[in-house]
C-alpha cells in the first residue's frame, strides 16, 4: 500500500461510492482519525491532523449522498492531547460537518470510564457523540430510550402529574444511568459502548432500516444493528493501525507550588468600564481569570458598549479576543484562565461558541489544557421536542504555558459519580443550579429600584476552580463580573476578587452580596474545602 503524507480516506470513499443514493437511514461510526494519522507516521503534528480533517470532509460529502432525507449521523470522537495541548476534535469535526451541509443537532457527552487517557491534570471521563441530521425534518423517537422519573412519586402531584410522560423522563445529552428510589439517587451506572450504540440506533431508526458504519473495524455497530433487527452496511479501513498506545497516561505537567508574589497596589472590587482595556491592572499580577462571557445575540443588558448584542458574530469574536489579550497580559506565567460557555441553537442549527473561543484564545497565546464538562442534573429544556434535553455546559481550561502552570489536584479529591477521586480529579463535574434562563436570578431592591441579573453560575463551580488554580492572597479576576459570583467566592476563600462590569447597577448587587453573602458563603465553603 502506498503511504501518503496526509490521510486522504481514499479506502473509505471508494467503498462509500458503491452505496446507492439516499438508501441509509442512520450512520453510526467511531472515528479513528488520530489512529489513521499515526498509521502514516509516528510523529503527528497539528498540520497533519488539520489536513486529515480537511480530507474527512470528502467522506462526509459521500455520507450526505447516501443518507436518506430524514436520516441522521452519530459520530463518536474524542479530544486529543498533542504535545501538552488539547485539540478539540469533536468541535472541529462538527464544524467540518456543518460546512458540508449537515445540521448539528446536539453534542452528547457519554460518561465513559474507558475514555482515552492523556497528558494533563484531569482524568478524562468523557467521550463525545455528534448528533447530525441531513435536513430539518429528521427521524427521531426518544420513547425507546426514556428512563424512570426520579421525582414523580415524591414531589409532584395533582395538576403537575400531567407534566410527566408515563413512558419516562426525557433523555438528556449527558449519558449516564441513574438508579433512584422515591426521589433519592441510589447510584450511577455506567453505559457500555454496546448500550450507547443501541441508544443511537433506537432513537433514529426502525426495524428493517439500513445502518452504515464507515469504520466497522473500530466498533460494535454492525453487531448491535443486527441484534436490533436493522440491516447493517459497513466499510473497513484498509490500513494498519499502530499496535502500541499513543496516549500518555496522566503525566504530570503542572506544579503544585509557585513562587511567592507580593503586590502593593490596591484594587477596586469592580471597575465599571469595558474589559477590552484593563489598564488598571499591571502586567503579570493576576493568578486566575474565571468568567462566563455574554452570549452573542441572546440578551440585551441595556448598557452602552455591551459585547454580543446588536453586532455581527465576527465583531463579537473580535471584541472577545481583545479581552483575552488583556487577560493574557495580566496573568502570571503560572496562571490560568477558565471560561464557562455553552452552545446555542439558532434557526435549527447549532453555534459552537466553545470552538470559536478556543480558536481566538489560541491565537492570543493561550494553551487549552482540558475541557471540563459541567453536568447540570436539573435544567431548563432548550433544544426543542425532537432532541435531547440540554444537561451540560463546557468549562474551558487555558494556561499561559504548557508546563509548570499552577494546579493543586489535592483540593478536589472526591468524584461526583462512581470513583473516589484517589487517582486525581476528573474532567466531568456534577453541579446543581437553580432553575433560570442561564442560571439563578439574583434580585435586590435598593432605594425602591429593582435590580436583577439572571446569568449567574453556581458558587460551587467557581469554588472548585479557585481551589485548583490559586492560593490565598492571589488575585482572581472576572472580566464579565455580572452579579459578582467570582468576586464573592474569591473573597470568601481568602483571595483578592477583582472584576470589570459595564452595568453600574450590578455594582449594587455585588455590594449587597459581599455584605450579606460572604459570611454565609465562608462558613459553607470552609466546611466543603
Amino acid at each position: 500500500m502506498i503511504k501518503h503524507k496526509y490521510d486522504d480516506f481514499g479506502d473509505i470513499i471508494a467503498q462509500l461510492k458503491s452505496i446507492e443514493d439516499e438508501s441509509i437511514q442512520s450512520i453510526i461510526s467511531v472515528l479513528p482519525l488520530i489512529e489513521r494519522c499515526f498509521s502514516l507516521s509516528q510523529e503527528v503534528s497539528y498540520e497533519k491532523v488539520s489536513h486529515s480533517l480537511l480530507n474527512f470532509g470528502n467522506v462526509l460529502d459521500e455520507c450526505k449522498r447516501v443518507l436518506k432525507k430524514d436520516g441522521t449521523v452519530w459520530l463518536f470522537v474524542d479530544n486529543f492531547n498533542l504535545d501538552g495541548e488539547v485539540i478539540p476534535l469533536p468541535f472541529l469535526v462538527a464544524e467540518k460537518a456543518q460546512e458540508v451541509g449537515f445540521f448539528l443537532r446536539n453534542i452528547i457527552i457519554w460518561y465513559n470510564s474507558n475514555a482515552p487517557c492523556f497528558l494533563g491534570p484531569f482524568l478524562n471521563r468523557c467521550s463525545y457523540i455528534l448528533f447530525l441530521s441531513k435536513s430539518k425534518d429528521y427521524k427521531f423517537d426518544k420513547d425507546p430510550v426514556r428512563e424512570p422519573h426520579v421525582w414523580k412519586e415524591v414531589e409532584w402531584g395533582g395538576g403537575r402529574r400531567s407534566r410527566y410522560n408515563p413512558k419516562g423522563k426525557d433523555p438528556s445529552n449527558f449519558w449516564l444511568k441513574t438508579e433512584s428510589q422515591k426521589g433519592r439517587i441510589l447510584r450511577h451506572v455506567l453505559l457500555s459502548v454496546e448500550e450507547v450504540v443501541k441508544r443511537c440506533i433506537l432513537v433514529s431508526t426502525s426495524s428493517g432500516d439500513k445502518i452504515l458504519d464507515m469504520f466497522a473495524e473500530n466498533s460494535c455497530v454492525t453487531k448491535v444493528a443486527r441484534e436490533e433487527g436493522r440491516i447493517s452496511v459497513f466499510c473497513y479501513s484498509k490500513i494498519n493501525y499502530p499496535k502500541k498506545p499513543f496516549f500518555s497516561i496522566n503525566e504530570k505537567d503542572w506544579s503544585e507550588k509557585k513562587s511567592p508574589f507580593n503586590i502593593s497596589k490596591k484594587f477596586e472590587k469592580v471597575y465599571f468600564k469595558s474589559c477590552e482595556d484593563m489598564g488598571e491592572i499591571p502586567d503579570t499580577c493576576v493568578q486566575l481569570v474565571i468568567t462566563s462571557p455574554p452570549y452573542w445575540g441572546l440578551r440585551d443588558y441595556n448598557v452602552r458598549g455591551q459585547i454580543g448584542f446588536g453586532e455581527s458574530y465576527a465583531t463579537y469574536l473580535s471584541r472577545l479576543q481583545k479581552v483575552m489579550k488583556e487577560c493574557h497580559r495580566i496573568l502570571r506565567p503560572e496562571g490560568s484562565m477558565w471560561i464557562n460557555i455553552n452552545k446555542r441553537i439558532i434557526q435549527g442549527n447549532m453555534i459552537l461558541f466553545p470552538k470559536d473561543i478556543i480558536k481566538i484564545a489560541s491565537e492570543v497565546g493561550f494553551v487549552l489544557k482540558d475541557i471540563v464538562i459541567w453536568h447540570k442534573p436539573i435544567s431548563v429544556p432548550t433544544t426543542g421536542p425532537r432532541n435531547f434535553t440540554d444537561r451540560h455546559e463546557y468549562v474551558l481550561f487555558f494556561t499561559k504555558i504548557k508546563q509548570g502552570y499552577f494546579f493543586n489536584p489535592a483540593s478536589l479529591k472526591t468524584s461526583d459519580y462512581i470513583y473516589n477521586g484517589a487517582k486525581g480529579p476528573e474532567n466531568v463535574w456534577k453541579i446543581f443550579r437553580k432553575i433560570g434562563n442561564i442560571g439563578k436570578e439574583i434580585e435586590v431592591l435598593i432605594k425602591e429600584k429593582k435590580i436583577k441579573h439572571t446569568a449567574v453560575f453556581p458558587e460551587e463551580l467557581v469554588k472548585r476552580i479557585i481551589l485548583l488554580c490559586s492560593e490565598r492572597g492571589d488575585i482572581v479576576l472576572d472580566p464579565f463580573a455580572g452579579s459578582g459570583t467570582t468576586i464573592v467566592v474569591a473573597e470568601a476563600l481568602g483571595r483578592i476578587g477583582v472584576g470589570y462590569e459595564l452595568n453600574t447597577d450590578y455594582g449594587l448587587i455585588i455590594k449587597r452580596r459581599l455584605e450579606n453573602t460572604t459570611a454565609k458563603l465562608l462558613t459553607w465553603l470552609n466546611t466543603n474545602v
